[in-house]
Parts: structure tokens; C-alpha cells; sequence
């Protein structure tokens, strides 16, 4: 090998040396901080509370709406980031709660209230990481204290529930719940949303959007909104619409640069839009049923249509 070809070799392994160096050390200091951290948590555990106007749901048909006393229905706005939270129905009679334990260093929980004269009413709760993330995250892997956060819905006040989850998890189950609207936007993380049991009154639409994450439902059909619309991009969904339904529904199914695995109802509904598809639909019923007219946009040779279990 000719001499200055040796001295590239020599000075071009001596730079890969010192990168190595640099980034040895660079993994120390931050390891080092996150232990120092570690060391230095304030973990503190907190039960919110708040009471929300009731109404009798109880009395009211499954199909049919909830009542309301002038522009009464609430709102409930769940912003979440930088972590795994979990939403649960309360039982009969309870109010809103949210139960967490996280290191008050690293991480921020903020919750608001308000009631307006018409009865109708506002409540929203913030949670997000205020460190450096990735020395968290280390400090985390090191067997740092991981935050723990359950939201309690009430489930005898109608509101609509809006659900933001950026870089974090959340297992959210809503049957039973008494829902006008659920509007959940998920970015670089994921949602499973599931209704186990059909909710009260009527909800009039469901809006799914979802950006470099993923959601997974179940059995919309206990939810039975009037207007369900998925769009996703660059992300995934797995959806069930099996349940009960109990009205008609518009479903629009929008995916772009990711795709989705869609589970139909075997029985108790007529389907529309699906022609072109190669699945079952549910046998024609001599008793009027409610309809699901499908629109796909979108990639739609991604999305896979199965029946429903």
C-alpha cells in the first residue's frame, strides 16, 4: 500500500477511535445524570376529584336521547404525552376522578373545571413529561419510577369526550359511559379503545385521526354512532364493529401510506359500499335492521375486511 494511502488508513482509524471515545462518553454522562436523577425523585401520589351535574339516564331507552336541561351535556378533554394512562367508567353516582403517581421532577399534571349557569359543563386534564426526554426514558430503563395514570369517566352525565394522545399509550374502555361525541387524535403512539357494553343515549359521531401510531377498537357497535370517520396516515387500525347496533351509521374509512383490518358484524345489520370487497356481508333480514354505508378513501387495497367473530 503506497505511504499515502497508510497515513488515511492511520488518521481515518484514529477519527473512528475518537468518535467511539466521544460517544462512550456521551453515554456516560447522560447515564450518569439519569442515575443522579433516579437517586433524586419526588414521587408523589395525587387523587383528583371533581362532582359533574347528573341526569337521569337510567329511565332513558338505549336508542334514544338523553334529555338535557338547556345546553347541559358536558365536555371532558384528555390530553396525554410521554406516557401510558388508562380510562375506566366509574361507578353509578361518581364524579370525575384521575389517579396518578409520577415523579413531580420529570413529569406535570394539570386538571381544570369550570360550570357554566346553563348546567353544561368543561373539564380537561394535562399530562406530559417536563425533562429531558431521553434522560428520562434512561433514567426509567434504570428502574426510575414510571408514571401511573387512571382517569375515572362518570357515567350518569352526557358529554363529549375528546382523547389526545402524542408519544404515549392509553387503554381507554367506554361502555356504559352516557357519550354525544368521541373525537381521539393519536400521534407517534398508540390507543385501544374498547365498549364492552352498549353506552347511553345517542351518540351522534365518532372521529378517529391518526399520525405514525396506531389504534385499536373494539366492539363499536355498543357505541352505535350515527357518523363514524377513521382517517390515518403513515399509521394503522384494527378495527371491530361487532356489538349492538342500534341505528343507522355512516363510516368512513380513510387511510393513507399504512393500513387497517376491519371485522364486520356477522348478523343484526345490513351493510352498503362493500360490493367491491372480498367478504361476506350478513344475510338480509325480514326485519328492518340498522344499515352501515361504508365510503373508502385512501389506499384502499390496504384495508382487509373479515367477519366479525
Amino acid at each position: 500500500m503506497a505511504e499515502g494511502g497508510m497515513k488515511v488508513l492511520k488518521y481515518g482509524c484514529l477519527g473512528c477511535g475518537g468518535l467511539f471515545v466521544l460517544a462512550l462518553m456521551a453515554v456516560l454522562i447522560v447515564g450518569g445524570v439519569a442515575w443522579q436523577q433516579k437517586g433524586s425523585e419526588e414521587v408523589e401520589q395525587r387523587t383528583l376529584t371533581h362532582d359533574v351535574p347528573v341526569v337521569d339516564t337510567e329511565s332513558a331507552e338505549a336508542d334514544a336521547p338523553v334529555l338535557l336541561p338547556g345546553d347541559a351535556a358536558g365536555r371532558v378533554e384528555l390530553d396525554f404525552r410521554h406516557a401510558e394512562f388508562k380510562v375506566r367508567p366509574g361507578a353509578p353516582g361518581e364524579g370525575m376522578r384521575v389517579e396518578a403517581e409520577y415523579d413531580v421532577k420529570s413529569y406535570e399534571l394539570l386538571e381544570s373545571f369550570e360550570e357554566r349557569d346553563d348546567g353544561g359543563w368543561f373539564y380537561r386534564v394535562e399530562f406530559a413529561r417536563t425533562g429531558g426526554g431521553f434522560v428520562t426514558t434512561i433514567k426509567e430503563m434504570m428502574g426510575g419510577t414510571k408514571p401511573k395514570i387512571v382517569v375515572v369517566l362518570p357515567t350518569d352525565s352526557p358529554y363529549a369526550l375528546q382523547l389526545s394522545v402524542d408519544t404515549g399509550g392509553v387503554d381507554a374502555e367506554i361502555g356504559g359511559l352516557t357519550l354525544t361525541s368521541v373525537d381521539a387524535h393519536v400521534s407517534k403512539g398508540g390507543v385501544k379503545l374498547s365498549v364492552s357494553e352498549p353506552t347511553k343515549g345517542v351518540m351522534e359521531r365518532m372521529t378517529l385521526r391518526g399520525s405514525m401510531g396506531g389504534l385499536a377498537l373494539e366492539e363499536l357497535g355498543n357505541a352505535s354512532p350515527s357518523v363514524l370517520d377513521a382517517e390515518f396516515n403513515m399509521g394503522g387500525i384494527a378495527m371491530e364493529l361487532g356489538g349492538a347496533w342500534r341505528r343507522d351509521a355512516d363510516i368512513t374509512i380513510d387511510v393513507s401510506m399504512g393500513g387497517g383490518a376491519v371485522e364486520l358484524p356477522r348478523t343484526g345489520v345490513r351493510i352498503e359500499g362493500l360490493d367491491s370487497q372480498s367478504v361476506s356481508l350478513p344475510p338480509e333480514s325480514e326485519i328492518p335492521v340498522p344499515t352501515l354505508r361504508f365510503t373508502l378513501e385512501g389506499d384502499v387495497d390496504n384495508i382487509e375486511f373479515t367477519d366479525w367473530r
